[in-house]
């Protein structure tokens, strides 16, 4: 593996100082140790010295199959107690408060679905957990959503259901398979080999990828250009400033050396979108994944890997997403995802 430095915050310029050295990869031990720097002025994490870009792509080897949706799971899900009440109430919320009127041809409840729909949480259960990743559909009906970091491809699957035009964009052939095999248009690379046209994009989402890029600001300024005036920009990423991070340490799971090449705070998102030109922009903070965090970040403390689980430790982790949800209503920034949103 050959390996480049990092001497400096992207944003800053600062040297900053090492948080952790020697860390190792505990979810595909990929061989080697990692050190993380972080910047004092800005919160940036990052990892220094990193893969270089020929060797990484290795390291995601078994990346989409690390959680595998199988039949019978699937089956279950559908079997699931009050399932078609569900699915209802999604429909209703879809319709009456995301405009998706050609779901179903009776709309007597939709009117209640648009109240329901102001309910964060209500909202994120009828979307799927994608929330600001599934547009309403009269803000515009012809946009043309790009996933950066398609994966499983389960997402453009969502939206093409729901009456997108969708492409995927990743540079793993696992990708590529799944989103072809679904129909969807496809580029195997990055967002800059892409090369789509200026100002042709509606919305262009990245879900836990920004933290696996080489030059985060030169992406979001590419982000900048294919987007057209009024288009969206939605990531999601991993806060470094998170209440597992601050418990746990060098176990976070959300740490992932050599994947991780970088871990933003609110401060340090909000300076990558302030280097380009977006006229708007929101950061905000999402608890949703704490449960997992916390889990997977415990079996690395104690067995430094991802392991099974016992009835204790899941016992402690509704402890600790009550804990991290009730510290975020007092405005403590320390949930474990960041989501940001920024307009053209």
């Amino acid at each position: 593996m050959s390996l480049e430095p990092v001497g400096q915050c992207i944003f800053c310029g600062n040297e900053g100082k090492f948080a952790y050295k020697d860390l190792t990869d505990v979810r595909f031990f990929v061989e080697g140790k990692f050190n993380l720097r972080y910047c004092t002025q800005c919160g940036l994490f990052w990892l220094d010295p990193r893969p270089s870009p020929g060797d990484i792509s290795g390291f995601y080897e078994e990346f989409l199959k690390e959680e595998p949706v199988s039949a019978q799971e699937e089956q279950r899900y559908l079997n699931r107690p009050f399932a078609l009440f569900r699915n209802r109430l999604r429909e209703i919320i879809l319709c009456g408060y995301f405009g998706y009127r050609d779901i179903h041809a009776r709309h007597d409840l939709c009117v209640l679905g648009k109240i329901l729909g102001a309910f964060s949480f209500l909202r994120a259960k009828a979307t799927y957990d994608f929330c600001a990743f599934f547009p309403r559909r009269n803000s515009d009906a012809e946009a043309f959503i790009v996933d950066v970091g398609a994966g499983n491809c389960l997402y453009l699957m969502l939206m093409k259901k729901y009456g997108w035009r969708v492409m995927g964009i990743d540079p793993h052939p696992d990708s590529e398979s799944k989103c072809r095999s679904a129909g969807i248009p496809f580029f195997k690379g990055t967002l800059e080999e892409a090369k789509l046209p200026s100002n042709s994009v509606g919305y262009l989402t990245m879900m836990h990828v920004i933290e696996h890029v080489y030059d985060p600001v030169a992406t979001i300024n590419e982000c900048y250009r294919v987007l057209k005036p009024g288009g969206r920009l939605l990531l999601r990423t991993p806060n470094a400033g998170s209440l597992a991070h601050m418990l746990f340490k060098c176990n976070f799971y959300s740490l992932d050396p050599p994947r991780h090449l970088f871990l933003f705070t609110p401060k340090s998102i909000s300076l990558l979108v302030q280097k380009s030109s977006f006229k708007e922009m929101r950061v905000r903070l999402l608890t949703r994944v704490s449960r997992r965090v916390y889990l997977h970040s415990l079996s690395i403390l104690k067995r430094q890997k991802i392991d099974n689980h016992t009835g204790l430790d899941y016992l402690l982790s509704s402890l600790f997403m009550f804990a991290a949800s009730f510290l975020s209503f007092l405005g403590v920034k320390c949930a474990e995802e960041l989501e940001l949103e920024a307009i053209k």
